[in-house]
């Protein structure tokens, strides 16, 4: 016996994003999953859940949002009675937040790749002393 699919929907819902993952088994597809804290029905049944999170999937060439994000986003659901995913119909507002735009005297790409370098760390660039120029 078949399952009944959900009826059409679509929802408004605000959260963190805790991952961002690449399909496995599709280029150019993105899971999103998003710590639900605002859910609001638009049209139809509500399916996402306050306190619960969200997969959600889109398509592009890169992710549209990276973790730790806390977005506000346009959803629908699509799935049946034993589970499904929601679709993002629209990104409504984004806002990111990193430790790595904080880190003082280092650049982001130093920061990103040397994660065991302290916020007052410089990289190899401090190595050693200056090299002086040749004197004829």
């Amino acid at each position: 016996m078949g399952g009944v699919s959900a009826a059409p929907n679509r929802a408004t819902i605000e959260g963190r994003v805790e991952r961002v993952e690449p399909s496995s088994s599709s280029v150019g597809k993105w899971y999103l999953t998003v710590a639900v804290s605002v859910a609001r029905a638009i049209e139809g049944g509500l399916f996402a859940r306050v306190g619960e999170e969200a997969r959600i999937f889109t398509f592009g060439d890169v992710a549209p949002v990276q973790a730790g994000s806390t977005i506000s986003a346009e959803v629908e659901y699509l799935g049946g009675p034993t589970g499904g995913e929601f679709r993002l119909l629209r990104l409504l507002s984004s806002s990111t937040t990193s430790t790595i735009d904080a880190a003082p005297d280092v650049g982001a790409d130093d920061w990103a790749s040397d994660p065991g370098a302290d916020a007052g760390s410089t990289g190899d660039r401090a190595a050693g002393p200056p090299e002086r120029a040749a004197e004829d």
